[in-house]
């Protein structure tokens, strides 16, 4: 792993959406980005600016002359500077040649100018900065956020970790990098609760100790977290004074419910946490909310169980350039028709580390 001590990350998102978010940045830095996709449309001068409200009414009741839904960044009126002709955008074109008057604006024809053909940008801007640009050079366009790819599902969204975040982080992660050192390298795991700051569990990948082929060091931590959270939640309802119609039932339960528990403590480690500060493992799912630290990016296994069990975000100190699912062979957690996305973040230059 890279100098944690920097604590400098970078968002693992899909493909599509590293591309948008580059030239977005480029675009909000003042740099030049590459020119959009564009298609030819036809235009046409108003004759009197006082008639732009009729056109624009009998463009929207004109079918030839309604755009494409992936066009709605376009504007329909161009106010060309130092108060020149007002142009107004009438349809997309395939014919380079072709200047007629679109079918059923021919009672428009005395308050329009002739039509001529253009270039608009077929391609959505991904910034303010973007779209003014292309206005400038081009047509005018709209930036909308919804159409730029970059609204997405709360899991997927682009976010700038904070300075404490970041703190944090390269707290954990040099951790788990220093425990996967301490054990020949073996990949390592901690599932970190952080509104408290605390370890929940932490875990090795024991599949040639154990020679079980799902003791992946994720699979583990998860596992072992499960175990706290339902430790907790047997330690509770022992404490509890149960109803006299319960208290039958109680009783029988309750040496199934020792030796469950003893069971549990087992797989919960050397950790000494008990109570959880901030955080409530009765009335928790899994890992809600957690943050899951790996030395090395999952497998595909391990990245569906973390999007299973629910954790908040993922942070890994080195690529799998063999079988990671979160970046490298696959970006699994991209995937919008999932029903749970968390955010995945990995070191700014990682050094890949071989499975």
């Amino acid at each position: 792993m890279p100098d944690a001590n920097d604590d400098d990350f970078r968002q693992v998102l899909s493909r599509e959406h590293e591309a948008l978010e580059k030239r977005r940045r480029r675009a909000a830095a003042g740099l030049e980005t590459a020119p959009p996709k564009l298609r030819l449309a036809l235009c046409a001068t108003l004759l009197d600016k006082r008639d732009t409200g009729i056109l624009l009414r009998a463009l929207r009741e004109t079918p030839s002359c309604a755009l494409p839904e992936d066009l709605a960044h376009l504007r329909r009126i161009f106010k060309t500077p130092n108060d020149g002709p007002v142009k107004l955008l009438l349809c997309c074109s395939e014919n380079p040649n072709d200047c007629t008057l679109p079918q059923g604006l021919e009672a428009m024809r005395d308050k329009l100018g002739d039509p001529e053909v253009i270039e608009i940008p077929e391609s959505t801007p991904v910034s303010y900065e973007e779209a003014r640009s292309w206005t400038m050079r081009y047509w005018p366009v709209n930036f909308i956020k919804s159409r730029a790819g970059l609204s997405l599902k709360p899991g997927l969204q682009v976010l700038d970790l904070t300075q404490s975040d970041r703190v944090q982080a390269g707290k954990y992660l040099r951790q788990v990098t220093a425990l996967s050192a301490s054990h020949q390298g073996k990949d390592a795991a901690l599932i970190v609760e952080p509104n408290a700051d605390v370890v929940v569990a932490k875990s090795l990948d024991t599949t040639t100790e154990e020679g079980h082929p799902l003791r992946h060091a994720a699979m583990n931590c998860i596992n072992s977290t499960c175990a706290r959270i339902l430790q907790t939640r047997l330690s509770k309802q022992a404490d509890a004074v149960p109803s006299p119609a319960s208290a039958a039932g109680s009783r029988k339960r309750a040496k199934l419910d020792e030796e469950k528990h003893d069971s549990l403590a087992k797989e919960t480690g050397d950790l000494e946490n008990d109570d959880f500060p901030g955080f409530d493992p009765v009335n928790t799912y899994l890992c809600t909310g957690l943050d899951a630290y790996l030395s090395m990016e999952p497998c595909p296994m391990c990245a569906m169980a973390l999007l299973h069990s629910r954790v908040r975000r993922v942070f890994y100190a080195s690529p799998n350039p063999r079988r990671g699912a979160l970046g490298s062979c696959a970006r699994i957690h991209c995937h919008e028709q999932l029903n749970h996305h968390f955010q995945v973040f990995t070191c700014a230059d990682p050094k890949p580390k071989e499975s």
